[in-house]
């Protein structure tokens, strides 16, 4: 028989109770896993059955332990196991969308703050009108955008060495003396977490479409757990769920729509700051996309520690000038 530390759940007609009335505040998703765990097998279902049958007719009471009574009084329960499945996938889902909302809503600051801060694109701007003025006599002098690894490599342009983005820093902070780090303006940018792996050819980015799969199938859990609805006999629970299920279902569509609708806006950011083939699969580009939210991150790290040095050297310069 089963072993099982029983006095850690509630009593089967507490449970039984909360099953059937969807209770959030008994049930959870733990005490589903251990209740599906500790669910008699068929050999254990038989053996207890045998036992129980055997003490009816020899009249005599069943005494048992108290893991075996404990699984004697979930069989009880009709169709236990199909409805812990059910609830398991629900309280999954809860567990799961608290998160997809807020990276969906993170995914949307995100698109807002590479949209409307002006310095980034300053800062960009200067870079391609640099990477043109460079490739002067080359094919590339009237490039409308540039590969997102440009924004990591460094272009020393004077004898000391300092990059050019030491420059077209100096150039903003004349104009703009309260120019701020651009982590602090693009936080959810620098929060988002996306994947980086390399194989054999290049570079792979995988955040916002292994997010939307994720969330696909969970979605398609929810779908069949729909369906299988109608196997249940209780009226009253299948209707609980049920509804619960179709509200579900209605808030994952809508947050579905929304995160694909985010990976496009991603992918025209990417389109509208780097070169991108549009006649290439729509796949790799989204890839291509979602390395350019990498790089750009990367970047901002690296304006920043260039903005400090320019900082620095500002101030040392004002002590000359004051001495």
């Amino acid at each position: 028989m089963i072993n099982i530390a029983s006095k850690l759940l509630p009593d089967t007609n507490t449970i039984e109770t909360a099953i059937n009335e969807l209770n959030d505040k008994i049930l959870s998703l733990e005490l589903i896993e251990n209740l599906l765990k500790f669910y008699p097998t068929d050999d254990e279902y038989d053996n207890l059955k045998e036992l129980q049958e055997q003490s009816k007719k020899e009249n005599k009471e069943l005494n048992l332990e108290k893991a075996d009574e404990l699984v004697a009084n979930l069989m009880k329960i009709d169709q236990l196991k199909e409805k812990l499945i059910l609830l398991r996938t629900q309280f999954y889902f809860e567990e799961q969308i608290k998160f997809v909302i807020e990276y969906d809503n993170r995914l949307k600051n995100v698109i807002l703050e590479i949209k409307n801060e002006e310095e980034i694109k300053i800062i960009l701007g200067h870079i391609l009108n640099l990477g043109n003025i460079l490739n002067v006599k080359t094919k590339r002098s009237l490039a409308a955008g540039f590969d997102t690894n440009i924004l990591e490599s460094n272009f020393p342009i004077d004898i000391n060495k300092k990059d050019a983005l030491y420059f077209i820093i100096e150039e903003i902070l004349e104009k703009n003396p309260d120019f701020q780090p651009l982590s602090k303006k693009f936080s959810n940018t620098m929060l988002l977490k996306i994947e980086v792996t390399q194989d054999n050819k290049g570079a792979k980015a995988n955040g916002v479409a292994k997010e939307i799969e994720n969330f696909e199938k969970i979605v398609s859990n929810l779908e069949s757990d729909k369906k299988s609805t109608n196997n249940l006999k209780d009226e009253n629970f299948k209707n609980k769920i049920y509804e619960k299920l179709e509200n579900d279902l209605k808030l994952s569509n809508e947050i579905l729509a929304s995160l694909k609708k985010a990976k496009d806006e991603i992918y025209d950011l990417a389109v509208y700051y780097t070169y991108i083939n549009k006649k290439a699969k729509k796949e790799d580009n989204y890839i291509k996309s979602e390395l350019f939210v990498v790089t750009l991150q990367r970047f901002i790290l690296k304006v920043d520690k260039v903005l400090n040095q320019v900082l620095s050297d500002n101030k040392i310069k004002n002590k000359k000038k004051s001495r």
